[in-house]
């Protein structure tokens, strides 16, 4: 389904960010109890932070783009750190613009020296670019399935809707796709932890574990391509 098909509408999360909901499916693209809370926490802290000890740039494919928030964080934490950084984002249906406009941050984000989140969903990114000097993008408006990835990659940001509202992304053959296109070594991070997801994870030859959830949530998963 495109993004101009769905009927979305604004939520203020638990710590004062904006999230996108979409009532139909009755699923919001970040955490209710904090959207940038959720998103330092599963993606930057747990993935990016984790992955930083190598002295190349950090590869990162990003399964579902949605706001840019990730990708956004990501960057800033990139230029915190100054760690040259690679991320590549897939995204079927891209949101149109006029919801990126809307989008509401803590005011240390929207003050902070660096590009808006306007710059990431250019249509410019359809070609990898720099947007900051530690931070490299492009976007993938395609289908997880046909995704055949132009690189190898150091981790993946996995943020598709969850499996009770898109219950295809959560299967074996898409994992299949993320097994191909990390290292060996590489890492898989996602908010989920539902049972049939992670024996997913398995069957495409991941090995999983259990990581602290976010805010509002008890647990959430890493899993390793075997070297």
């Amino acid at each position: 389904m495109d993004s101009d098909d769905l009927a979305l509408e604004w939520l203020k999360t638990g710590d004062g960010s904006s999230t996108l909901r979409v009532p139909d499916m009755d699923e919001t693209y970040h955490s209710q109890h904090g959207a940038v809370q959720e998103a330092l926490h599963v993606f930057v802290d747990k993935g990016f932070l984790a992955c930083t000890d190598s002295p190349e740039p950090i590869r990162i494919l990003e399964v579902g783009f949605g706001t840019g928030l990730n990708a956004w964080l990501t960057m800033h934490r990139a230029e915190m750190v100054q760690k040259p950084t690679v991320y590549h984002s897939i995204e079927k249906f891209p949101l149109q613009q006029e919801w990126i406009e809307k989008m509401q941050f803590p005011v240390s984000y929207d003050t902070a020296p660096y590009p808006s989140l306007h710059a990431l969903h250019n249509p410019q990114a359809l070609e990898e670019r720099v947007i900051t000097p530690h931070f490299r993008f492009r976007l993938f408006p395609v289908d997880v399935k046909q995704f055949e990835a132009p690189e190898l990659y150091d981790l993946v940001y996995f943020d598709a809707f969850g499996p009770r509202a898109q219950p295809d992304m959560w299967e074996v053959p898409v994992f299949e796709v993320m097994y191909r296109a990390l290292k060996p070594g590489g890492k898989l991070v996602t908010y989920c932890a539902q049972g049939q997801f992670r024996r997913n994870l398995k069957a495409a030859g991941f090995h999983w574990e259990r990581l602290d959830g976010p805010p509002g949530k008890r647990e959430m998963t890493m899993a390793v391509k075997p070297m």
